[in-house]
């Protein structure tokens, strides 16, 4: 849906007049947008927008960290764009229903945080590093994690982004981003994933570049992968198809 996505971010920039160059300001985009009001709360979901008539309120979950406070406005706003009379969705909204809408909102976010254009200007020949992914992500101020996804989307990178965590002793997956769907759910960490990232963690809090041991499905894998390991959390930028390609083969062969 992407490209739906970045149709509707431009007719929106388009028509209040807005620069496209990042950190777009969504608080001004809100207002001009129409939202009466940004109100934290108690709540379980990040964000919830609230529309009777021509007033309109987005509340957020009280504690949103500020990345993911500005994506969740981003979102909330992609509802009302979806709304609004004169945007090019008509032929969308019919067949948008539940996680769809979801899923719509969130590429609209990427869209007006993350400007397709803008993004291929400034980052569509960059290098596959981490380091390409935090600058994008300081400038755009957006997660790691949705920068990534965008430069698959707009710059056709392969590359997936996982996060580790440390708890009690061992290093655990938490919030891949861009995982093929073939392999999605069935990344796991083992005993020799711990072992590489503390070894790495003890010798450099520098990007470094070496084999990651990873659990795909039932069996046991070695990825080239860049990592980064700080004290309690880690990132790696690893391109997955190989393990896609191990993955049919064995079904394959299996059947």
């Amino acid at each position: 849906m992407s490209e739906v996505a970045d149709e509707l971010a431009h007719w929106l920039f388009a028509r209040l007049e807005l620069s496209t160059t990042p950190p777009i300001d969504v608080d001004d985009l809100a207002q001009r947008m129409g939202i009466a009001a940004i109100t934290n709360t108690q709540m379980i979901e990040d964000g919830r927008l609230e529309q009777d008539g021509t007033t309109a309120t987005i509340y957020l979950r009280t504690g949103l960290a500020d990345r993911r406070r500005r994506f969740t406005i981003a979102h909330e706003l992609g509802h009302r764009l979806l709304l609004h009379p004169r945007a090019p969705a008509e032929r969308y909204r019919r067949r948008l229903a539940g996680d769809s809408e979801e899923r719509l909102c969130d590429d609209i976010a990427a869209a007006i945080l993350l400007p397709r254009h803008w993004v291929a200007g400034n980052f569509g020949n960059a290098p596959h590093t981490l380091s390409t992914i935090r600058r994008l992500a300081a400038q755009t101020d957006t997660s790691m994690s949705a920068s990534l996804v965008r430069l698959c989307e707009v710059a056709h990178w392969q590359e997936s982004l996982l996060r580790f965590k440390f708890v009690n002793d061992k290093w655990r997956l938490d919030a891949p981003a861009a995982v093929p769907l073939e392999i999605h759910g069935q990344l796991r960490t083992t005993p020799a994933t711990t072992e590489t990232l503390c070894a790495v963690g003890s010798k450099t809090r520098k990007d470094f570049q070496t084999d990651l041991p990873l659990r795909v499905g039932s069996a046991d894998r070695t990825m080239r992968a860049e990592l980064s390991v700080a004290r309690t959390v880690a990132v790696a930028l690893v391109d997955l198809r190989p393990a896609v390609g191990m993955r049919v083969r064995g079904e394959t062969a299996l059947t």
